[in-house]
């Protein structure tokens, strides 16, 4: 490790993209109570879209918004059919959506060239999402030759994109519409005898969530500059659910929180491993091991998180609270 600042820089990228991706999680289940077991599927959409149309000459801002429509377009697809089962059913749904999509654009290209050569009996060349072997994503800041300065530079756009992503979480939990949320969470039919149509909020939610999901895969894909659908594998989203839930449920800053201890806590992992070489042990393994018991002791004991859900606080609430105190 030539460059201590690098290695920490990097680790502090990826803390920021995956609080993006931990509040978008926090939309669907913190608020909403949507156990999104699919939102490797979301970062996947985000990652390949920024890396396809990046590759095609588009500006890297048209890039992300690409990515963030298509992830959230095809979450909103999803919903249509994944909501008409129950929560337990609907957790299943997703896994098997992001699996599904993974295999998917695993085998496209492969499948392209098959079905080519079967037709005109010339096998073409087809190279869209790279298969097995992956993709190279072209980054959205280039600077050449001053690495750390390019580091920077990517800092301050993820965490300017966390910002605002953090900013509309928050906008849109203290609006009505958070509290339609809320009340879907708690009691949905409820919610629904009082004329609320639970089922479009839920849809609109899910959609949400993945766009942000895709803004947070767009990001990842560009600084990492590979991406492979094997990076996309069911242990993301268990990490991401394990940020939400170690941080606090339904806390924005609490999430926040979650994706910053497990992030350093792999960046811990990485170093001792570079650092010692060979071990009788594989501290990743170490790792996990320790995230999964602080997740068990989170739970025992704190079961809402480290950062609890915090009361909302409008103008109704507050002039309730004062008259139940004066009287």
């Amino acid at each position: 490790m030539s460059d201590p600042s690098i290695f920490v820089m990097h680790i502090a990228f990826r803390i920021g993209v995956y609080g993006i991706a931990a509040l978008s999680l926090n939309i669907e289940y913190g608020y909403t109570g949507l156990s999104n077991f699919g939102k490797a599927a979301f970062l996947m959409m985000g990652a390949y879209t920024a890396a396809i149309a990046v590759e095609n000459g588009l500006h890297p801002v048209i890039a992300i918004v690409l990515s963030i429509v298509v992830a959230g377009f095809i979450g909103l697809s999803a919903s249509l059919f994944a909501l008409k089962f129950r929560e337990d059913y609907l957790a299943i749904t997703m896994l098997a959506f992001a699996e599904i999509s993974r295999l998917i654009l695993r085998n496209f290209d492969d499948s392209v060239r098959a079905l080519t050569k079967l037709i005109t009996g010339v096998e073409g060349y087809t190279n869209i999402f790279g298969g097995v072997h992956g993709k190279v994503v072209r980054s959205f800041v280039s600077i050449p030759g001053d690495y750390r300065l390019y580091n920077i530079v990517q800092l301050t756009l993820v965490y300017g994109l966390l910002a605002s992503s953090y900013v509309f979480v928050r906008l849109l939990s203290d609006s009505p519409y958070g509290r339609v949320l809320r009340a879907i969470r708690e009691d949905e039919l409820a919610s629904q005898t009082l004329g609320k149509k639970t089922w479009v909020y839920k849809m609109q939610i899910i959609g949400l969530g993945s766009a942000l999901a895709g803004l947070a895969g767009a990001l990842n894909a560009q600084f990492e500059g590979y991406i492979s659908p094997e990076s996309f594998q069911p242990h993301l989203t268990f990490a991401i659910w394990m940020m939400v839930i170690l941080g606090g449920v339904g806390n924005n800053l609490g999430v926040l929180l979650g994706a910053t201890l497990v992030e350093s806590i792999e960046a811990i992992a990485l170093f001792v491993k570079s650092f010692f070489g060979y071990l009788p042990f594989d501290p990743v393994n170490i790792q996990w091991i320790f995230v999964g018991a602080s997740i068990i002791a989170i739970i025992a004991f704190k079961p809402r998180g480290l950062l609890e859900e915090r009361p909302i606080k409008t103008p109704a609430v507050e002039v309730a609270r004062i008259g139940y105190t004066k009287g």
